[in-house]
């Protein structure tokens, strides 16, 4: 999920990989480039700042997310914030992104399909 990896900005080997599970364009941009985008875009600055905080306070709500909340509420959360990816994302890649098993996460599902 690491949208500007560390390894961008010291020229090191990066520790996560990404896969799609849908077809999409990738943009991939060196440093170089990312600076030379920055020269001649000023207000690009603020776009990549905006892309940064963003995806900086997701990953503190998900860090927190891991401390605070269970299991089921970990779903719950995931289901408000991205309802279009629950039904489109892999019941195990889901389950993994939640740190549950995809058994639990089946458990989850149903237990929230019968209070409803």
């Amino acid at each position: 999920m690491g949208l500007f990896e560390p390894s961008l900005y010291s020229a090191s080997c990066g520790k996560q990989n990404n896969e799609t599970i849908e077809p999409c364009t990738l943009l991939v941009l060196t440093k170089e480039k990312l600076d030379f985008l920055y020269d001649k875009l000023p207000k690009s600055h603020v776009i990549m700042r905006k892309v940064m905080e963003a995806r900086f306070i997701a990953s503190q709500q998900l860090l927190s997310s891991y401390i605070l909340a269970g299991p089921q509420e970990r779903y719950e959360l995931f289901a408000q914030q991205y309802p279009h990816l629950v039904q489109r994302v892999p019941q195990y890649i889901l389950a993994s992104f939640l740190g549950v098993t995809p058994v639990s996460l089946s458990r989850i599902r149903n237990r929230i399909t019968r209070q409803a």
